[in-house]
């Protein structure tokens, strides 16, 4: 995926027998010097029909998100991925 905010790449196994998904995303979120080499690992597992969505992020990852001024406008691009 490549879009004006964030660089991803992934692997993974969608299971269509048994209606299952196992991914995982390696995000980067591009729009800021601070943050663009700053990999965001997120998870989407379980059902097809209700799988659950999980930032795997290490404490160098959250220390590094926590103190960016972008931090809002990094959660408002990655709500708008899924919208």
């Amino acid at each position: 995926m490549l879009s004006s905010s964030f660089k991803a790449t992934g692997k993974g196994e969608i299971d269509l027998l048994q209606q299952t998904i196992d991914l995982l995303i390696k995000a980067y979120y591009t729009r800021s010097e601070k943050t663009k080499n700053t990999e965001i690992p997120i998870k989407i597992s379980g059902q097809l029909t209700n799988p659950k969505v999980s930032v795997e992020a290490g404490s160098t990852v959250i220390s590094q998100l926590a103190n960016s001024e972008n931090l809002e406008n990094i959660k408002k691009s990655i709500a708008n991925i899924f919208n």
